[in-house]
């Protein structure tokens, strides 16, 4: 026996096995209150009834996803292919991607500026050897530099994960 949903969370059949109706685990993995006929995904109540949340999101729409727009939506209204588990964002499969890919570019980028700083670091030491100032000028300088490229790329790669999942981009 299971339960059987609609789209957004109605009821369609309902259990007999006295195990699964007295489960809060429901729809889409939110708990549900049998006093009010709602579902709480994480810091939010879904009401079924109008496929709506019954608060605002906290998290705010995003300018790249005009379905966003609307704070009250469950899912960007399309709960087939969209899980909101938390209530704050939507999580679609080019969501997931972004999230993956943005790990990876995140690492690269880290990877790449550890490679920079080596490479300055060893430079700064060699012209330390001959002048000390000039050394320690160039690790400085060629560190900040590494440190800011990988800031650049790691910023860029949260905006592409924000536009992808509709959360707010950096001001």
């Amino acid at each position: 026996e299971r339960y059987q949903y609609d789209p957004f969370g109605n009821l369609l059949t309902n259990p007999v096995s006295p195990t699964l109706q007295s489960t809060i685990w429901r729809y889409a993995g939110g708990q549900f209150d049998s006093g009010t006929g709602l579902t709480k995904f994480g810091v939010r109540y879904d009401d079924p009834s109008v496929g709506r949340w019954t608060q605002r999101d906290p998290v705010g729409g995003s300018l790249f996803d005009p379905r966003s727009s609307n704070r009250y939506v469950y899912a960007k209204s399309d709960p087939v292919n969209v899980v909101d588990p938390g209530g704050k964002f939507n999580l679609t499969p080019g969501c997931i991607l972004a999230i993956i890919a943005g790990i990876g570019g995140i690492i690269g980028a880290l990877q790449s500026a550890g490679a920079e700083i080596q490479g300055v670091n060893g430079l700064g030491l060699f012209l330390g050897i001959f002048s000390p100032p000039l050394g320690l000028i160039v690790i400085i300088i060629g560190n900040l530099i590494a440190l800011v490229y990988a800031s650049a790329v790691i910023a860029g790669i949260y905006s592409g994960v924000a536009a992808a999942c509709g959360l707010p981009g950096i001001p």
